[in-house]
């Protein structure tokens, strides 16, 4: 009897930040709620799910992504003065700011911080870099965080 050898399992979390994911500071700045509905929770609710799922990924995935908005006030997506939340922002998630209350708005929630650590693939890396990076988080078996400066997971870094 043959057996077909198991896939390689990734897991992948996208923007659970502090700024997404905390109604309250550290964070809050661009806080994910339903914006109609004033009773609506908000991203808190479903930081106990995120955990347990964090936890099963480290446990059980071959590889692991994180990503993350990293963002610095010349980003074509900040927008202070007049922000249309479809293709620019209110700043948020400022980890190139040299101000330290922006930068905890970038930090991962404690919750999803891989007990190990992760390396970090930065937000101006060469594709060089991230081959390096990506190689050496296989090889020492810990996750990564893609500091993106985008909103979408696909375009940029």
């Amino acid at each position: 009897m043959t057996t077909t050898p198991r896939r390689p399992r990734v897991g992948y979390l996208v923007d659970v930040q502090n700024d997404f994911m905390r109604a309250a500071l550290p964070g809050g700045r661009l806080y994910v709620r339903h914006l109609q509905d004033p009773d609506d929770a908000g991203a808190e609710q479903i930081i106990p799910t995120l955990a347990r799922l964090a936890r099963w990924m480290y446990a059980r995935c071959d590889a692991v992504i994180l990503s993350g908005d990293w963002h610095g006030p010349e980003d074509a997506e900040i927008d202070v003065a007049a922000p249309d939340f479809r293709t620019t922002y209110p700043p948020h998630c400022m980890g190139r700011s040299t101000d330290a209350a922006e930068c905890a708005g970038a930090a991962l929630i404690p919750e999803v911080t891989p007990p190990h650590g992760s390396i970090v693939l930065e937000w101006n890396a060469t594709p060089q870099t991230a081959a390096g990076v990506a190689a050496e988080a296989i090889e020492r078996g810990v996750p990564v965080f893609v500091q993106k400066t985008q909103f979408s997971v696909w375009t940029g870094n």
